[in-house]
């Protein structure tokens, strides 16, 4: 049995998304290999994406999000995916400068290493469009590259 955790930002929640992101997606179709194996095969997918977020807000909340879905029964995989806000402008002033994310997301591993080895992290996706601006923010490719 394992219990995957999915922490990270709007991308991860399913913002704006009919179908709920690509972590629902993920646990509907675990739900469907639950079923389709008599239960056998158990695998829970637990979203902890919260639009808007950093890599401060993951890091902030990380062990409490953690340590409350820890079971001796469930094996544990985490998942990182978390960064496009990181690379935001507001007002001209990047959220979060490149060395400071690499520290956080260093950090966040280093933290899901006290709950199990298995750590995968979901590499950034590029907007439709090179610039986009909603309000003060600004997200560019450039900035997620």
């Amino acid at each position: 049995m394992k219990r995957v955790l999915v922490v990270g930002d709007s991308i991860a929640y399913g913002a704006w998304d009919t179908e709920g992101g690509w972590v629902d997606r993920l646990k509907r179709q675990m739900h469907r290999r639950v079923i389709g194996s008599g239960s056998s095969d158990k695998i829970q997918v637990i979203n902890l994406g919260i639009g808007g977020d950093t890599s401060t807000g993951v890091l902030s909340r990380f062990d409490d999000e953690t340590v409350h879905r820890i079971s001796a029964k469930w094996s544990l995989v985490i998942v990182i995916a978390i960064g496009n806000n990181d690379s935001r402008m507001k007002d001209g002033v990047i959220e979060t400068l490149p060395d400071q994310f690499r520290n956080n997301l260093t950090t966040i591993i280093e933290k899901a290493r006290r709950y199990t080895q298995d750590i995968l992290l979901v590499d950034l996706p590029p907007m439709a469009d090179d610039v986009v601006q909603f309000g003060e923010k600004q997200y560019t490719n450039e900035r997620i590259a």
